[in-house]
């Protein structure tokens, strides 16, 4: 009996508005830069493929400097990197998937305990408000609040100790197969991935956050008002 659903947030309840780059190019302009959007991207990909997604401000930093290198100087690169950061603590980098509302309205009304397992820096309280989520959510589990990230097993049971959930009344549901599905399952989490590229039906993954509502014996949603 499931009784506790942690998420992931980016690439599972929201995403970029566009892509990384585009939104670096867009504010590196404000600053007297102009650098293609594609070139962002690909150094942005290389860095994080390598070195992972930071978890601080601190490693932001380190990161935006890196990903501009090669790029026309910025003369006030602090001013510039506070730019970068703030707008990424606020709507206009950020879009809701179509469904993500409804589903955890559904959620809410069926009395399931809701939390995020994130590693997220701590901007995300913010991000969720602005997004209209921050009333859905239990428990918020980010590197900065609980001194774990995925996929140490800590922040997964961290959560589910908040909510006062065991590990096998929890369902985890995220987009990525080794820092969201294969860590909670290692916990004894039942997990689901969210691909939204899915082509073929495959066990354990939906292509939309609408899909686990079966899993969970909700057969319908209310549609959301115009």
């Amino acid at each position: 009996m499931i009784r506790a659903v942690l998420f992931d947030a980016v690439g599972t309840l929201f995403r970029t508005r566009g892509s990384v780059g585009e939104i670096y190019s867009e504010v590196a302009e404000r600053h007297g830069c102009l650098t293609e959007a594609a070139s962002l991207d690909d150094a942005f990909m290389r860095d994080t493929q390598s070195d992972g997604i930071p978890i601080d401000k601190a490693g932001w930093k380190m990161l935006v400097r890196r990903v501009f290198d090669g790029s026309e100087p910025i003369a006030r690169f602090d001013e510039f990197f506070e730019d970068i950061y703030e707008t990424f603590r606020t709507d206009a980098a950020w879009r809701l998937y179509p469904e993500t509302i409804t589903v955890l309205e559904a959620l809410s009304r069926d009395q399931y305990r809701m939390g995020l397992v994130s590693n997220f820096d701590g901007r995300l309280p913010d991000v969720l408000g602005k997004l209209g989520l921050d009333g859905f959510f239990d428990t918020i589990a980010i590197p900065t609040s609980c001194g774990y990230a995925k996929p140490d097993p800590r922040i997964f049971l961290e959560a589910a100790r908040s909510m006062e959930a065991d590990p096998s009344e929890t369902l985890f549901v995220g987009d990525d197969p080794v820092l969201d599905v294969g860590a909670a399952r290692k916990v004894g989490f039942s997990a689901i991935l969210v691909d939204r590229n899915l082509g073929q039906p495959a066990p354990g993954v939906v292509s939309n956050l609408a899909e686990i509502l079966p899993t969970l014996n909700i057969s319908t949603v209310s549609e959301p008002e115009n």
